[in-house]
C-alpha cells in the first residue's frame, strides 16, 4: 500500500512510542531487541523502518534522519549493507533456521557505513521451532551496535525466552476520531460515514480500514452479506453460492463470519443486541443466535478458526469444497 506520508516518520497514533524511543535512542539507553507488537493495521512494519532511518542516517537533523547523506540514500534505494529483513520466503510459510543462520553471520559482522547494523525480523511468530532456538544466541550476544526489531500481530507464538530478552513496544489503537481523520486525509473520496464504517471493520485499525477502501471492501462485503441472508432463508444452496463467491478473497470473507459470529454469541449471552458491532446486520444475527444456541456458535467459531489459520498457512486447501462447508454449518445453525 502507498500512502501519502513522510515514509521516515512515524503514524500519528504511533507519537507517544516514538517519542519514548528517540528519548532512549538520545540517551544512549537502547535495548539491543525490541518486540513490537499490537493488533494487525497499527503500521508496526513502518515504525521499525522509521527506527532504522534514524540509526543508519550518519547526519542525524533534530533526531530525524537528514535523507541526503550516503546511508540515506541507500536506504531509500532499499541497498542498505547494514539493514536486514527477515521475512518468510513465501508467505503464510515459516520463517526457516537457514534464514536465522544468515542473520547470525550477518551480526557478527562490522557495520559496512561504521554505524549500527539493523535486523527486522516480521512476522516474528513465522519462525519455527529451530529458527527461534537458533535467535536466542543472537538476542544473548547481538554484537556492538546491533539492534534487533521483532514484529508480531500476536506474541502468543513467541517462545518465552525470546520475548523476555526483547523491551515491548506495544501498539494500541487510535481514538476513533483520529483514525478517521488519518484515514479521511488518505482516501479523498471517502465520507466521515464511510471512514467510519471501514474503521469498525478493521476493528479501528487505520492501515486495516485503508487496505480495505482499496479493495472495494464494503462492496464485496455487501455481496457476501446478501449471499449469508440468501443461504439463511434456505434461498440458495451453498454449491450454488460457494460457486458465486469465487472471485472473492477467502480470507476477507472468514473474517466477516468470524466478526459476525462473534456478535451472535454476544447477544446468545447477554440475551441483548446492544453489544454488538456490526450493527446493519443485527436483525439478522439476532435471529440467528436465539435458533442456533451458545454451544453451536462457539462450536462453528471454533471450527471457523482452524479454517481461516489453515488458509493463512497457505496449506493444500480445496478452497471450493472449503467455503461450501463454511456455508452448510452456517445454515446449520437455524435447523433447530
Amino acid at each position: 500500500m502507498s500512502f501519502s506520508v513522510n515514509s521516515q516518520l512515524p503514524f500519528p497514533w504511533q507519537e507517544k512510542l516514538w517519542q519514548h524511543w528517540s528519548k532512549q535512542h538520545q540517551q544512549g539507553r537502547m535495548a539491543h531487541a525490541y518486540l513490537l507488537e499490537g493488533h494487525k493495521g497499527l503500521g508496526k512494519f513502518h515504525f521499525a523502518q522509521c527506527v532504522a532511518s534514524v540509526l543508519l542516517c550518519t547526519s542525524l537533523t533534530d533526531g530525524s534522519a537528514c535523507r541526503a547523506c550516503k546511508s540515506c540514500q541507500l536506504l531509500q534505494a532499499k541497498s542498505h549493507p547494514d539493514l536486514l529483513v527477515v521475512t518468510p520466503e513465501q508467505e503464510g510459510k515459516p520463517i526457516r533456521v537457514d534464514q536465522v543462520r544468515q542473520l547470525l553471520g550477518f551480526a557478527s559482522k562490522t557495520a559496512q557505513q561504521g554505524g549500527y547494523r539493523v535486523i527486522i525480523i516480521y512476522p516474528a511468530d513465522a519462525m519455527n521451532i529451530n529458527a527461534s532456538n537458533a535467535l536466542l544466541k543472537c538476542l544473548e550476544e547481538p554484537g556492538d551496535n546491533t539492534v534487533i526489531l521483532l514484529i508480531t500481530d500476536t506474541s502468543s507464538g513467541l517462545l518465552p525466552t525470546i520475548k523476555s530478552r526483547c523491551q515491548r513496544l506495544q501498539f494500541t489503537l487510535p481514538d476513533p476520531q483520529s483514525g478517521i481523520n488519518w484515514l479521511m486525509a488518505q482516501e479523498s473520496s471517502l465520507t466521515q460515514e464511510s471512514a467510519t464504517f471501514l474503521l469498525n471493520l478493521a476493528s479501528q485499525a487505520p492501515l486495516l480500514a485503508c487496505d480495505y477502501y482499496q479493495k472495494d471492501a464494503l462492496a464485496i462485503r455487501q455481496q457476501v452479506l446478501e449471499g449469508v441472508k440468501a443461504i439463511t432463508k434456505r434461498q440458495v444452496s451453498p454449491v450454488s453460492l460457494a460457486k458465486q463467491w469465487q472471485s472473492i478473497e477467502l480470507s476477507l470473507v472468514l473474517t466477516w463470519l468470524l466478526d459476525w459470529l462473534s456478535d451472535m454469541i454476544k447477544i446468545s449471552q447477554l440475551g441483548c443486541d446492544r453489544c454488538c458491532k456490526n450493527k446493519d446486520v443485527t436483525p439478522m444475527l439476532t435471529y440467528i443466535a436465539n435458533k442456533a444456541g451458545i454451544q453451536a456458535l462457539y462450536q462453528y467459531y471454533d471450527w471457523l478458526l482452524i479454517q481461516r489459520q489453515h488458509l493463512l498457512n497457505q496449506g493444500n486447501l480445496n478452497l471450493p469444497l472449503l467455503i461450501e462447508g463454511v456455508l452448510i454449518r452456517w445454515r446449520g445453525l437455524t435447523q433447530r
